[in-house]
This record gives C-alpha cells, structure tokens and sequence, in this order.
C-alpha cells in the first residue's frame, strides 16, 4: 500500500474505516475540490510559464494563462495519477482561477521553480519516482524552488516549500499536521 498525506489525514481525523471506504474506488462527488483543483492548476500553469519566459508574467499574460486553464479543465478535466478525471463546473474553476490570480499580489514564483512535483520514498526513505511501484509514501509538493533567504544581516540557499491552501477552513492548524511534517 501507498500512502500519501491526504489518506493519512483521513485517518488522522476520521477513522481507518473511511480509509477503506476511500480505497474501495467507489466513485465520489470531487466537486467540492473544484475550487482548489482549479488554482492548483492556474499556479502551476503559471509557475511553469514564468519559468520558460526566465521572468514574472504581466497581467495580461496571466490572464491568458489562466484562461486556457480554466477552458481546459472545464472542457476535458484533468487527468490526476493516470486517471482522468471529468471536465469541472465553470463556477468553480472560475472562483479557483480568481484565487490563484490573487494568490500572485502577495507572492510570485521565483525562477527555476517547480510546481505540482511528485516525490516519493520508499519504507526505508530511499527516494524513488513518484510513479515507483516500491513507493510507501507519495506526494505532491504545490511548489519547491531554492531561493536566497533572510534579511539584510545575513542570508542562507534554501529549499523553500509551498503547500498552497484554498479551504476556508484552512487556518494555523494547518502548520502542524501529519501533510504539512511528511
């Protein structure tokens, strides 16, 4: 068995039970993930065009890249782990797209950065890809880069990790969970 943060919070806060209703592969209503599935994907979009154009994108730029996003997810969904999912309601895409685009006045991704990358380890922490059959542990960091970090005294190279949260109920919980220490 795999796991990833999301079924060990499952499980953390409801039971093993629901753990093997998740796994069971019954079809379930994602609909309520829309939004955030949505500015996933318009920052990853993002990420990945600033990254080739080696700058920040201006307005009109992100608004083009968001909208190909949004059409995309509304038209043909998205495939997620090899399964495709079905295309999402313009409402919801729309909201998570408006989220993104807000998301970029109080931060911007830095260059060479990565978006949506899959890592994995096996049960004695080996790191394999994320796609390896041996993989014990899987998950998706929203955003990693390596960036200069401190202040004007002095300063370090660091891997900065960002795990972007849409939830309203998303709050300081959230910085010590069993996702935000894997």
């Amino acid at each position: 068995m795999t796991w990833r943060p999301t079924t060990l919070r499952l499980v953390e806060e409801h039971c093993p039970k629901a753990l093997d209703f998740y796994e069971s592969n019954r079809p379930e209503d994602a609909s309520h993930f829309a939004v955030g599935i949505a500015a996933h994907a318009v920052l990853e979009e993002i990420v990945i065009e600033s990254g080739m154009k080696g700058r920040q994108l201006d307005q009109d730029e992100i608004e083009s890249c968001a909208a190909s996003v949004v059409a995309g997810l509304v038209s043909r969904g998205r495939e997620f782990d090899g399964v495709q999912e079905p295309p999402l309601k313009p409402a919801a895409c729309l909201e998570g797209k408006e989220l993104a685009v807000r998301h970029l006045a109080f931060w911007w991704p830095t260059p060479g950065a990565r978006a949506e990358l899959g890592v994995a380890v096996t049960r004695e922490w080996k790191v394999v890809p994320y796609d390896d059959p041996r993989a014990w542990l899987r998950c998706i960091l929203d955003y990693a880069s390596i960036e200069e970090v401190g202040d004007e005294e002095s300063s370090v190279r660091a891997l900065v990790i960002r795990d972007y949260k849409s939830s309203w109920v998303a709050d300081e919980r959230e910085l010590d969970t069993v996702q935000r220490r894997v």
